[in-house]
């Protein structure tokens, strides 16, 4: 029980004192057999006040209105005029108005109890007294009803903010949900994108050892010592351009990334593919090239070096031409080499992460990447990346459609 409602029950038990002392304790004359049933309807009717939320709780308002209503009607009629004892029906005339939500309930309530009053008077000794306190009986009812009224708008808006607070306990338990959903997205990514930074960094470079050291075994194996060595060298050279490739990885994951220059970088893998190789390569730069920074710069360049370091593995080819230029608020890539071909089909097949590695690159800064080969009809790779400005924004959106080679 609140505080309000403890605030109506008590003024009411005050009211049931009042009238136990004018109606049975002043009159000294007042008969036993009158008295003591006055006391004890009085405490009937208390304990009923008392138990008034239990009877609404079983959807008993219409007999509990009854009751009271005919306690206190026995009650005028035994006080027999006694002053005040009609106003025990105000508070019965307060509850009903706040047992009923709607207005035509409430009425209908409020004219049964007036009724019962009405009804009571013929049957009293001296009904002129009780008629002449029918004021004083207003104002006491009108005083019960506004306070029922307040009463009820409170416990509306209570119920209402509690309704609010049950939404936004919900809200929460969603946005919590989705927290969730969210740190475990961003936690499959990042795993992705260290696979993707050890295959292109670790793993291409120890193939590239491997493939190398095979070479050398087959010099030595040849008597080619002189030859052997210079291969080693090399092999050398890349273990430690490897090496550091691996440390500038782990940094750019610690650290923003700094601006690339992308057409520098891919010179310098063709000129490695070249030296390692024998390949005929060549590398040109359309206009519109050098508006990608960035992260996009960095995922062209690995998407391009692993084109390259796929070229120089397995497809038998003789010639490679790189290709970048802007097209349509985009930078565009193209890795084309005259080998053996593939079934684009196969890409994703177990053991072979790097064509996958490409796509999923593209992708996570708002590219596209396509594959076009064929068995026996060489390969070509272009990849499309949106033009990012120094600070990673977008300077302008790409369009859809395909990307000529």
């Amino acid at each position: 029980m609140n505080r309000s409602t403890r605030i109506f029950f008590y003024s009411v038990y005050l009211v049931m004192g009042l009238v136990w002392i004018t109606a049975v304790a002043l009159p000294t004359w007042r008969p036993v057999g009158k008295a003591l049933p006055l006391t004890l309807l009085l405490l009937l009717q208390g304990i009923l006040h008392a138990r008034l939320e239990w009877c609404r709780a079983r959807g008993w308002e219409a007999p509990y209105l009854t009751v009271q209503t005919v306690l206190a009607a026995v009650m005028v009629w035994l006080a027999d005029g006694s002053p005040i004892v009609e106003v025990l029906f105000a508070p019965i005339a307060g509850e009903a108005v706040g047992l009923y939500p709607d207005w035509r309930r409430r009425c209908l309530a409020l004219l049964g109890i007036l009724a019962a009053l009405g009804l009571t008077v013929p049957a009293l000794d001296n009904p002129m007294a009780l008629v002449a306190r029918l004021p004083w009986f207003g104002g006491a009812f009108a005083f019960t009803a506004l306070y029922v009224v307040l009463y009820v708008r409170q416990i509306q808006e209570r119920e209402r903010a509690n309704a609010l607070l049950a939404q936004l306990q919900k809200a929460h338990a969603h946005l919590r949900a989705y927290a969730d959903q969210i740190a475990e997205l961003t936690l499959t990514q990042e795993r992705q994108r260290m696979a993707r930074e050890l295959h292109d960094t670790l793993a291409q470079g120890l193939a590239g050892l491997v493939m190398q050291l095979e070479a050398v075994d087959e010099l030595l194996a040849e008597g080619e010592v002189e030859r052997a060595q210079n291969l080693i060298r090399r092999a050398m050279d890349r273990a430690r351009r490897t090496h550091g490739e691996a440390r500038a990885r782990i940094q750019s994951l610690r650290l923003s990334l700094d601006q690339l220059d992308l057409a520098a970088e891919l010179e310098r893998e063709l000129e490695r593919a070249r030296i390692d190789s024998g390949l005929e390569t060549s590398l040109e730069i359309g206009p519109g090239a050098t508006e990608v920074r960035g992260e996009a710069a960095a995922q062209l360049y690995y998407i391009a070096r692993e084109a390259i370091a796929n070229v120089v593995g397995h497809a038998r080819a003789r010639h490679l031409h790189v290709r970048l230029w802007g097209e349509k608020g985009r930078v565009c890539l193209s890795v084309a080499d005259d080998g053996v071909g593939f079934d684009p089909a196969d890409i994703g097949a177990p053991g072979h992460f790097g064509l996958t590695g490409a796509q999923e690159r593209a992708r996570s800064v708002g590219g596209e990447l396509r594959i076009e080969s064929s068995p026996g009809r060489g390969c070509t790779l272009i990849a499309a990346v949106p033009c990012y400005a120094a600070d990673g924004t977008v300077t302008s959106s790409a369009p859809g459609g395909e990307v000529a080679p």
